[in-house]
């Protein structure tokens, strides 16, 4: 990994979270708000909901998700709504990036083929990477691994080297892994993907917990509410980091400014699991008070109430809200400057 000089678009990166002086509203110390970067599904989803969010104070999204192709099975796509090569989605793209302060894109997600399964070369595989990063001018770079790919052993290895070549070369935006995580912690196959960033030398500039989805096996003790258990599931994370010779992702004083959390807002794909709005304003309060460095949220085409009981979930949240309403909650107020 390269040093760091003062320019350095990381320092940007990891000190992105806004700092601000509490002394304009009352006396104490700075006060350091979480940066809000949720995602958005371009490849199943038009732009609008995107360039709502901007109108309702977004500063940053990602944009999901590049995968290899389902046409070629090789190149990098948009899914199936066309190949990551800046013309597919170029000027939806051009309208994001042109009204935010910095945009990012995500590799992989849940669905479709990760890249990193695919091609066997690691070197060529940091060059599709920064093909797709350079033809957008993306500002920084998502890697959500989940699903098949953590028990892909092999890809793991080839995905940690690509970025090893690619920091290397000086032209890898700041990183983000995205990964899926329980109240107890994450498991042994996140745990091994760590481990094979690390002994590479590239473990990410943040990592983002996936907050969702945990399943009734998997909420231990009595029942509580979805920012409850984002909470306990950060903590535990912290401890296995330090306990794993990943001490340089435990920063700040609560050990969590390079971590962010992402719930799902709304429904879950889990039934009887809601991340209500409630949670968000609560989840919010922790995360100013403990310096969290993100939170995010799945996802910017479903913040608005189902306009019916038969539409699909990918497109709202399945509670009764605003349009933008979990956005505007994680955004908070902000003190004046």
């Amino acid at each position: 990994m390269p040093l760091i000089g003062p320019t350095d678009p990381r320092i940007v990166f990891l000190l992105a979270a806004t700092t601000v002086s509490a002394m304009s509203v009352s006396a104490g110390p700075a006060v350091t708000l979480p940066v809000v970067q949720p995602y958005h599904d371009l490849a199943t989803s038009d732009i609008n909901p995107a360039l709502a969010a901007v109108r309702a104070g977004m500063t940053t999204c990602v944009l999901g998700f590049v995968v290899a192709s389902p046409a070629d099975g090789r190149t990098p796509a948009w899914g199936t709504a066309g190949p990551a090569n800046g013309r597919t989605f170029s000027n939806e793209v051009a309208r994001l990036r042109d009204s935010l302060h910095h945009l990012a894109v995500s590799f992989g997600g849940a669905e479709h083929t990760d890249l990193a399964a695919i091609d066997q070369s690691p070197d060529r595989l940091a060059s599709t990477y920064e093909r797709v990063c350079s033809a957008y001018r993306f500002a920084a770079v998502d890697f959500d691994v989940e699903g098949v790919a953590l028990l892909d052993r092999a890809g793991m290895a080839r995905r940690a080297e690509a970025w090893k070549i690619w920091r290397a070369r000086r032209t890898m935006p700041p990183a983000t892994l995205t990964l899926p995580v329980l109240p107890s912690g994450l498991t042994p196959d996140v745990l091994t993907l760590l481990a094979i960033h690390r002994d590479a030398g590239a473990l990410p500039d943040r990592l983002n917990l996936m907050v969702m989805n945990y399943g009734p096996a998997n909420l231990p003790g009595p029942a509580a509410t979805l920012d409850v258990w984002a909470v306990r599931a950060l903590t535990n994370t912290v401890a296995q980091l330090r306990a794993n010779g990943m001490e340089a992702l435990v920063a700040g004083p609560a050990g969590v400014s390079r971590i962010g959390l992402t719930p799902m807002i709304g429904r879950n794909a889990v039934a009887g699991e809601i991340f209500q709005l409630d949670d968000a304003r609560r989840l919010r309060v922790w995360a100013v008070e403990n310096q969290l460095g993100l939170l995010s949220f799945w996802s910017l085409n479903r913040d608005r109430s189902c306009p019916t009981a038969s539409t699909s979930l990918h497109v709202c949240s399945g509670v009764e809200q605003s349009p933008q309403e979990f956005l505007s909650i994680f955004t908070g107020p902000k003190p004046n400057r």
